[in-house]
């Protein structure tokens, strides 16, 4: 099976050591009907995609890319791009459902393409546009953000009237950048990862490669104490102080070390 090939041949252990999948190990456990039984690592705190804040998104999107391209290398993919499958430990985005993947043949298409522009992709543009409240609440729906969701809140947010033409640098919207290379992504995208013809590995991973770029080219705007949005610096921890608890010390040691833009607490 899949599973016991990317056991044997180490693949689970490299994408663990690159830290994009959970810790999985097999087990002695039999249960009926089920070739194997897997054990992973217990992930303390559960969070779901319509809890995280827009950069949460973005970091689980471009794992989510960057899964795909590794399995890639190996001949195999994701059949869904959904983010219930990720998890965040503490601050990182780790993938947790090693049963979605599968082998690529030369028919077959990635079909979770769609999925991941209507649960990362949309969501990150409305985000962007400064509605992470309306994309989050339509996260859990069944066909999450459509591109019409996108083409009519931002059009009614910014005033202009399709999401395809360019607009002037804002930093609480799309870069003129994206938005040019929108259309493009979509129909290169499209063309290497959901046509039924055959693709080769080379341009399968070009295209990963672009998509990766477009959503790192999203810039999305942070949130201040007051809950005004800005884009400003990253979060910058008060001075050390003597009456500190060892965790208040431990917290400051971080946040000077990783300087976030943003904390989910």
């Amino acid at each position: 099976t899949t599973l016991r090939q990317l056991l044997r041949d180490g693949i689970i252990q490299r994408l663990v050591d690159g830290g994009l999948l959970i810790e999985t190990l097999p087990t002695s456990l039999k249960i009926d009907d089920y070739e194997m039984v897997v054990s992973h690592r217990h992930v303390p705190f559960a969070s779901y995609p319509e809890e995280w804040c827009p950069a949460m998104l973005k970091d689980a999107a471009l794992t989510k890319i960057q899964l795909l391209t590794e399995l890639a290398r190996y001949g195999f993919t994701l059949k869904d791009a959904h983010p219930w499958n990720i998890l965040f430990d503490a601050w990182k985005p780790v993938y947790v459902d090693i049963s979605s993947i599968v082998s690529i043949s030369d028919n077959t298409a990635w079909h979770g393409y769609d999925e991941f522009c209507r649960f990362y992709l949309y969501p990150l543009l409305l985000m962007a546009h400064g509605q992470d409240r309306i994309a989050r609440r339509l996260l859990p729906e069944l066909d999450g953000v459509s591109k019409a969701d996108v083409s009519r809140l931002t059009r009614s947010a910014l005033g202009f009237g399709s999401i395809f033409k360019p607009i002037s640098y804002s930093p609480s919207v799309l870069n003129q950048r994206l938005l040019q290379l929108w259309r493009k992504l979509l129909v290169h995208t499209r063309r290497a990862l959901v046509s039924k013809e055959s693709r080769s590995q080379e341009t399968y991973l070009t295209s990963l490669e672009q998509l990766n770029s477009e959503v790192e080219k999203i810039s999305l705007p942070s949130v201040n104490r007051e809950g005004s949005v800005h884009e400003g610096n990253p979060i910058s921890p008060p001075l050390l102080r003597d009456d500190w608890t060892e965790k208040q010390r431990s917290l400051h040691k971080l946040f000077n070390e990783l300087r976030p833009a943003s904390v989910l607490t």
